[in-house]
């Protein structure tokens, strides 16, 4: 993989055999950041901890940004943890190539309640989307669920209805 960042999952090799894709990718020994997560006690991080998650977050998506790419599904179970609880960005599966500032996506895709309204709303978008996960990720942390958590069916109803 071309990319190289400490908080982004390597990719060391893939192959194909027959119609099978294979990926050799990093170990990250502590699971996901969802798991940790659920986890807790109280069912949120303390401000330090979160903030701390939240900065490595942050450093591989700006990474990202720098190099063109859009994750597009920034979400606490796409967060593995690897030795000394360092964040791994990972699950590459709705990554693009980001357009240039001047030309938008338009493409329905991601997790619900990580989702900017951008997508939501069938609007043209661009790297900002991965901006609005992150946000809803660090609100995850600090208080134990999303901020639209129940508001997630009727917008699904509402866009299966179009």
């Amino acid at each position: 993989s071309r990319l190289k960042h400490p908080h982004i999952l390597r990719l060391y090799r893939y192959f194909h055999e027959d119609s099978l894709a294979y990926l050799v990718l990093e170990y990250a020994p502590h699971g996901s950041l969802q798991k940790l997560l659920s986890d807790q006690a109280q069912g949120y991080f303390e401000e330090a901890k979160a903030a701390s998650f939240v900065l490595q977050i942050v450093s591989a998506v700006q990474y990202l940004h720098a190099r063109h790419v859009m994750h597009r599904d920034i979400k606490p179970e796409n967060l593995l943890l690897g030795t000394h609880e360092k964040i791994k960005v990972a699950d590459f599966g709705l990554a693009i190539h980001a357009p240039p500032p001047n030309v938008k996506r338009r493409h329905f895709c991601g997790t619900p309640e990580y989702m900017s309204p951008e997508i939501i709303d069938d609007q043209e978008y661009s790297v900002e989307v991965d901006v609005w996960s992150v946000g809803i990720v660090a609100y995850e942390l600090l208080v134990g669920h999303t901020p639209f958590r129940g508001e997630v069916q009727p917008i699904l109803s509402y866009l299966s209805s179009m």
